[in-house]
């Protein structure tokens, strides 16, 4: 209902539309031409081109004033028909323009004026509906081959290609959300008994660092005793490693705001430790990976992480002969552990591409770090002045599986774990080049510039641009991991108030969904009452909206996997949906957006648009009449169009819709008119399923999530009114975007644009 209050006030100038008739004068006009001239015929080009010598006119026997009164009064007919077309042209409700340039342009205006690019071709298409459509969709379409892959339907402008985990307000101006920005991140991998020493080590790191806990022992609610997890980011899936996490949940898209990513374990002493006296020292020494140098107080594997007491950085080491092959390569040079490495935003980009889905250990990434910088040896180091203690807790270990006779820790999958020393170095170091990083400019180097930016030293063959949400297991061989893989995903953004309502809901979902809830109320752990909730992935952040999270969790390369993403409210009721038969229907139709119907008889609040409204003996709908509100019957919201409470989105779409989600509009207000920019014919692939029908609930758990305003205003009530800023303030991103657009194509839409 208050999407709907927002589309009134803004649709309020709409320009009144033409009446067809006039749109028929241009052809009624050449017709009477055509029978004065007593001709049989003229050319279609001659008629565009009445002004040249090319009229070819009939002889005959009339004396030459005759015929030159005749040939006049042609020409002036035939001119005076052609711009009585230009001013009033036919008005086709089959046009797919820009939605942001409706209702502001005059589109019969537009039509005549640049759909032909020349007259010949505009009116011999004329006759023709399907024809003009067709001209007038080719030549408005965008399509930009630069843009990412899957936004090319896209203006540039409006593209959000990176994100942030900055949170955001419920309430207020978008602009003033954020009082700060945290330059660095950090993120620790834990268990709830390790807790206080979790506490420890983020109170080393101050406020310019935005903190994320993983957690794979299922406990997160718990760990607001401490004031700071408040304004934490809390993702939680049982069983599941550091390197499972950082490859799901680390896209360089997400953190591409931060300046340096820090990736540590849960078991280290932090008492001589300073985050940002450290990273002083890292950009002192030009260090791209890094790591803090470790205390010997217990056995150490390598000497390069070993603490020096008399040095602020170093770079290379001496380590037991035989084991360094080339002074200048790992252990010896250009190598950290994978237990606290610290990592800039450019060598995590090429570190997360070589990160393999299935090698949740991580064994083996520390040799082929120093693939990702140049010269290695200069640009990974170990900080000595700011050092840690490795407690080496069996945390992780603990979390695995008994086998037969052997205890859980000597079960885990490490990929490397049984092989000696020389056979890591084999794999992975090549001795033909082993000297290579001394000579940056060698031609043996590896540069390839179609891989994925960042990723271009990689080999193609080791780079995995795309993952998955895929659970994998601590033991066992990895290439048997996955007996099944989940082909949908849905979201749901909940509240534990609605916890009942969300278990019917789930329970309308096959083992072929992956289950993610996205919590905004901080409460976790008591989802554990439902045996589903162990096998879900739960993220939760205080006061984020289901657009913030879909954003910064939801990245195309992560849910790459997935045919179809559901990305529903909680307050729906579902007792007449069935998830396989939904999307039996969705492929049936051809649907790339769809949505569920709504009941209006049932739902507790009226249902806003009748494109949403269930219809009887019907299975899918596309098309909707709404009175007053559709100019054009194949553009929202007549068509073209779903809600933004429980949409369905293909695999291809959502890689467009991610990209057009503007970082601070977090409500998502105005995506629903939006949407349609994403695939083609948008009238025929976006529709609402009826025979699968929901029920809006309409329960205002979010907006109870506001703060009162100290100008009286209740919570929800501030609530809308962001929700209506974001509306507004989109459209006019969309708007501008397109007319940026097409302005580059030597289309002028200055003069055609009326600010609402």
């Amino acid at each position: 209902m208050l999407h709907g209050q927002g589309v009134r006030e803004t649709d309020g100038k709409r320009q009144p539309q033409r009446g067809h008739n006039q749109g028929r004068l241009e052809m009624t006009a050449i017709k009477v031409v055509f029978q004065h001239s007593s001709c049989s015929r003229l050319p279609a080009w001659s008629v565009a081109n009445a002004s040249g010598p090319a009229i070819d006119l009939c002889s005959s026997n009339r004396k030459p004033s005759d015929s030159m009164r005749l040939i006049v009064t042609t020409f002036v007919g035939i001119v005076f028909g052609f711009f009585i077309g230009v001013s009033f042209p036919a008005l086709t409700t089959k046009l797919n323009l820009p939605s942001s340039l409706l209702p502001a342009i005059d589109i019969s205006y537009i039509q005549e004026k640049y759909a032909g690019g020349n007259a010949p071709s505009f009116v011999k298409n004329n006759n023709s509906i399907s024809s003009k459509h067709r001209l007038i969709n080719d030549t408005f379409k965008i399509w930009v081959p630069s843009n990412p892959r899957g936004a090319e339907r896209l203006p540039p402008e409006i593209i959000e290609a990176e994100t942030d985990f900055y949170l955001r307000r419920l309430w207020g101006q978008p602009s003033e959300d954020l009082t700060s920005k945290p330059k660095y991140l950090v993120t620790f991998t834990v268990g709830y008994n390790q807790r206080y020493n979790i506490d420890a080590n983020v109170k080393k790191f101050s406020e310019n660092f935005t903190i994320v806990l993983f957690h794979y022992d299922g406990h997160t609610t718990e760990w607001d005793e401490f004031e700071w997890s408040k304004r934490a980011i809390h993702v939680s899936v049982r069983k599941q490693t550091k390197w499972w996490y950082a490859k799901r949940f680390l896209h360089p898209d997400i953190v591409a705001p931060y300046d340096y990513i820090f990736i540590w374990d849960e078991d280290l002493g932090v008492e001589h430790f300073n985050a940002e006296e450290y990273l002083k020292l890292v950009k002192k020494h030009g260090l791209e990976i890094s790591q803090p140098g470790l205390e010997p107080n217990k056995g150490l594997t390598w000497q390069m992480t070993k603490r020096r007491g008399d040095r602020e950085v170093h770079k290379e080491t001496e380590e037991k002969p035989g084991w360094c092959a080339d002074p200048h390569l790992p252990p010896c040079a250009a190598f950290v552990e994978i237990m606290a490495p610290v990592f800039s935003r450019d060598a995590w980009r090429c570190v997360w591409h070589m990160i393999q889905n299935d090698l949740v250990h991580g064994w083996g990434l520390d040799f082929a770090l120093r693939k990702c910088v140049e010269p290695a040896h200069e640009k990974i180091g170990v900080v000595d002045s700011q050092w840690i203690i490795h407690q080496s807790v069996p945390s992780l270990g603990n979390q695995g599986e008994s086998q037969p006779g052997k205890a859980p820790w000597h079960g885990l999958n490490l990929p490397y774990g049984l092989l000696h020393l020389s056979c890591v170095q084999e794999k992975y170091i090549d001795s033909s080049t082993s000297s290579q990083d001394q000579f940056p400019s060698d031609a043996t180097k590896i540069w390839v510039s179609t891989n994925p930016r960042g990723a271009e030293r990689l080999p193609p063959g080791i780079v995995n641009a795309e993952s998955d949400l895929f659970l994998r297991r601590l033991w066992g061989l990895p290439s048997e991991d996955l007996t099944f893989k989940p082909k949908y995903l849905v979201t749901f953004t909940v509240g534990y108030e609605q916890k009942k309502n969300i278990d019917a809901a789930v329970k309308k979902f096959s083992k072929d969904f992956t289950i993610l809830l996205f919590h905004y109320d901080g409460r976790t752990t008591e989802w554990d009452e439902f045996e589903w909730s162990k096998q879900a992935i739960h993220v939760s952040v205080h006061k984020q909206t289901k657009w913030w999270y879909a954003k910064r969790f939801l990245h195309p390369d992560i849910v790459a996997p997935y045919d179809y993403i559901f990305m529903w409210d909680e307050d729906l009721g579902v007792e007449n949906f069935n998830a396989e038969e939904y999307l039996k229907l969705v492929r049936k139709h051809g649907l790339e957006i769809s949505q569920p119907a709504l009941e209006p008889s049932k739902s507790t609040k009226a249902v806003c648009w009748n494109m949403t409204r269930r219809r009887e003996h019907s299975e899918v709908h596309k098309e909707a009449v709404e009175p007053g509100k559709c100019k054009y019957p194949l553009l929202p919201p007549c068509a073209a169009f779903v809600e933004i409470m429980a949409p369905v989105f293909s695999r291809n779409a959502w890689r467009c819709v991610w990209h057009m989600i503007q970082n601070e509009f977090v409500h998502g207000w105005g995506l629903d008119f939006a949407f349609r920019k994403c695939v083609e014919p948008a009238h025929e692939k976006i529709g609402v399923v009826d025979t699968q029908w929901i029920v809006h609930q309409g329960i205002p758990s979010l907006g109870n999530q506001g703060e009162t305003q100290t100008t009286g205003k209740p919570a929800w009530r501030a609530v809308k009114e962001r929700c209506g800023m974001e509306w507004r303030m989109f459209q006019g991103r969309l708007t501008n975007a397109e007319k940026g657009y097409y302005k580059s194509k030597g289309i002028d839409f200055s003069n055609l644009l009326v600010h609402n």
